[in-house]
């Protein structure tokens, strides 16, 4: 009898063991969680340090933004993501507007794993920007990986070339207002009729025919377009014609295709170097750029 009295004992004194051993364990466990939690948010940030300022461009015919993000993510910090949020905003107002998403990465590392970079940089772009409209409008452009720099990785020391590197780790976005457009081309336009019973071809009452109104969404650009150039040429002393023709066009182009290197190409036709291609490019910026 004392045995088995005494057997009982130690069993009770086990289970009442085991409980405490499982919650030191449930408490070691937890302590290791938060460590690795707190570095994983710890990394993140310092991946974030360096990453550039989101640029926007705002002009009669739309809006051309571009986003930046950390080394190896596909994922905005709070300036770039302020952007897109904003830019998502304001295309719940806009009638099928035309959109270009356009992903790239920078130069370091496998072009496989940049191409897969970029692709999915632009598709956490695409997805903010549509999260909240109610139809899916149609998204062009496509992810080019490592294979458009905004920038050459050229730079002889490391933080320079990182900073080139951070440069090209993008995407870019462009969106073309045509609501203007759209609206007035589902006017219907009204066709002159014919008075019955015309007894000759004299009698034929035709009223004048109806003026539909001109849609030129250009015209208020081109204007301010043509008057930003031209000052910035005269400040730097260009005054051939055949210079000042090519780079206007250049510029034009780059502005309407959202494309950067045309403008680059342009200035290389000209004879642009060192400070003046730099002066002429921030010149078109200060003048265009419209404060977000």
């Amino acid at each position: 009898m004392g045995e088995f009295k005494r057997k009982k004992k130690q069993m009770q004194a086990q289970e009442t063991s085991m409980p405490k051993a499982l919650e030191q364990k449930k408490l070691g466990l937890l302590h290791l969680q938060n460590d690795a939690g707190n570095q994983a948010v710890s990394q993140l940030l310092r991946s974030f340090s360096g990453v550039p300022q989101p640029s926007i461009i705002r002009t009669p015919l739309g809006v051309t933004a571009t986003v930046y993000f950390a080394k190896n993510s596909s994922l905005l910090d709070a300036a770039n993501f302020r952007v897109v949020e904003q830019l998502m905003s304001e295309l719940g107002y806009l009638f099928e507007p035309v959109i270009s998403v356009d992903g790239h990465a920078s130069g370091e590392g496998p072009g496989a794993l940049n191409q897969s970079l970029s692709e999915r940089r632009r598709a956490i772009v695409i997805a903010l920007l549509t999260a909240s409209l109610k139809s899916k409008p149609q998204i062009k452009g496509t992810a080019f990986g490592e294979t458009q720099p905004s920038v050459p990785e050229e730079a002889e020391t490391e933080g320079e070339l990182e900073n080139q590197r951070a440069q090209n780790r993008r995407v870019e976005i462009t969106i073309l207002y045509r609501s203007q457009m759209a609206e007035e081309s589902k006017k219907p336009i009204l066709k002159p009729t014919l008075e019955p019973r015309a007894t000759s071809p004299f009698d034929l009452k035709i009223p004048p025919p109806i003026k539909q109104p001109k849609i030129s969404l250009g015209g208020a650009f081109d204007k301010e377009f043509n008057h930003v150039t031209d000052k910035v040429l005269d400040e730097l002393g260009i005054k051939k014609d055949w210079m000042r023709t090519v780079l206007k066009k250049g510029a034009r182009a780059a502005i309407d295709k959202g494309a950067e290197s045309l403008l680059d190409e342009a200035m290389n036709q000209a004879g642009l170097q060192g400070n003046t291609r730099e002066a002429f490019k921030k010149g078109l910026e200060a003048g265009l750029r419209v404060e977000f």
